[in-house]
């Protein structure tokens, strides 16, 4: 068995060790959260930290940041620097089939939304929690089983590939496949589960008797797309500060604001529709057609 990768930093017999799996905002609010309260908190993530290798391969569509997520940032001091790095919605936009708009507030007082990245305050809750000597995060690292019974957690532990020489002879190099190797944890008081669809956790709980589980899998997908900012750097869109929608039945296309200019879009639609375009001039027929006021933008 291995040890765990961080231990007790005084009165271990007190202090509860708690595993979470997934370091998404969900898995990295909890540790802040468990930490402040004294827990020994570690963390695993399958994919690499995309605060050093800078790309994300998380869900990169926007989050619109509601009073209850504001809430909790508030709590631990992050609110102010989220809501700087957001753009402010306050109606809704609807985009008809005919190119005509109307507007649906999101309150009567001025109430409003936020536009902001996913990626953005994932790595600021991930700051957060970090800075906590009572918190560790492992990247890099998956969770292949939970044995609730033992408290005990499997993990698979990618190495990053390296550089070899190319078979050829020359001087360009090939880079190896990551190796893996599998550790087992069990002296964890609680493990908590935020990993996903194929989350391994829950798996260890719906496998236990008394339990009755079903899971359905949404038969969508997502595009994101991207109407960048004019040569000015203002908005294409307007009003800038509203969530863009384009319902069309049993799809639709939204648009979220950014600081830049720019609106990340995100289109929404059945497997058998985006299955149907495979060329470009499918792609311009189905815009035109369903979409014709985002074709000029």
């Amino acid at each position: 068995m291995s040890s765990s990768p961080s231990s007790s930093s005084s009165s271990p017999e007190k202090q509860k060790k708690v595993a979470i799996i997934g370091a998404g905002p969900v898995g990295a609010m909890a540790a802040l959260a468990l930490a402040k309260r004294g827990y020994k908190v570690d963390v695993f993530e399958k994919r690499p930290d995309s605060r050093s290798n800078k790309i994300y391969e998380g869900r990169s569509i926007n989050l619109a940041l509601s009073q209850r997520g504001r809430t909790a940032l508030r709590k631990f001091g992050l609110e102010d620097e989220m809501v700087n790095s957001g753009v402010e919605m306050k109606s809704r936009l609807i985009h008809t089939i005919s190119g005509a708009t109307y507007s649906v507030p999101y309150g009567p007082n001025g109430e409003a939304i936020l536009s902001i990245s996913r990626q953005g305050i994932n790595e600021l809750l991930v700051t957060a929690a970090e800075a906590q000597e009572n918190v560790t995060f492992q990247f890099n690292t998956g969770c292949e089983e939970v044995n609730l019974q033992r408290r005990e957690i499997v993990l698979s532990v990618e190495t990053p590939s390296t550089s070899s020489p190319s078979d050829s002879g020359d001087d360009k190099k090939k880079p190896s496949p990551p190796t893996f190797e599998t550790k087992i944890y069990n002296d964890y008081d609680l493990i908590i589960g935020s990993d996903g669809a194929r989350s391994a956790a829950r798996k260890a709980i719906v496998d236990r008797s008394g339990y009755d589980y079903s899971q359905k899998y949404l038969d969508h997908d997502y595009k994101e797309l991207t109407i960048p900012a004019n040569a000015d750097g203002s908005y294409k869109l307007s009003p800038h500060n509203a969530l863009h929608i384009w319902p069309r039945g049993d799809f639709m296309m939204i648009g979220l604001p950014n600081q830049d200019g720019s609106f990340t879009m995100t289109l929404f639609m059945p497997h058998k529709i985006f299955e149907g375009i495979k060329t470009d001039d499918d792609v311009t027929s189905f815009f035109n057609t369903n979409f014709p006021d985002a074709v000029p933008l």
